[in-house]
């Protein structure tokens, strides 16, 4: 019959290869939407599974202090041993320290560990060749963890 139009029937194949695309779309964005912190195997979260600048200091165990420190004579090519005070910081985890201001030329603060609970040990060294401008009121950020 004229301009009577007749539609195609899919056959089997295309019929299971459209439901399984479905099935496929479907099934990805439930499992994206539910993945929790239980679900994930501990240990397993690598550098580059996390966006850059979503992990802060809060998110580390441990302490994170600000304060500060006064230095004087620590002669030429040495190290002197000081102990801060940090509330939190626990024995046998890491600690950095950075300087919120100018330090001298050769002069090396160095956080070695936390001794024993709520003290950090810290080696300033004066490797300048001349002797130690004393340092008063330096600001510092102290953080442990581990």
């Amino acid at each position: 019959m004229p301009g009577r139009r007749w539609l195609k029937v899919p056959r089997h194949g295309t019929a299971v290869a459209y439901l399984a695309l479905f099935v496929a779309l479907g099934g990805t964005a439930y499992a994206a939407n539910t993945v929790g912190s239980d679900d994930i195997i501990d240990e397993s979260i690598q550098s580059v599974d996390i966006k850059n600048q979503t992990i802060t200091t809060k998110d580390i165990a441990g302490a994170d202090i600000t304060g500060a420190i006064s230095l004087t004579g620590v002669p030429n090519g040495r190290c002197s041993q000081v102990s801060l005070s940090v509330t939190g910081a626990k024995v046998g985890e890491t600690a950095i320290i950075s300087t919120q201001g100018p330090v001298q030329n050769g002069i090396v603060l160095a956080a070695q560990g936390v001794p024993s609970k709520g003290h950090v040990t810290v080696n300033a060294c004066n490797f300048s060749g001349t002797t130690m401008t004393p340092i008063s009121g330096l600001q510092i950020r102290v953080i442990t963890f581990g």
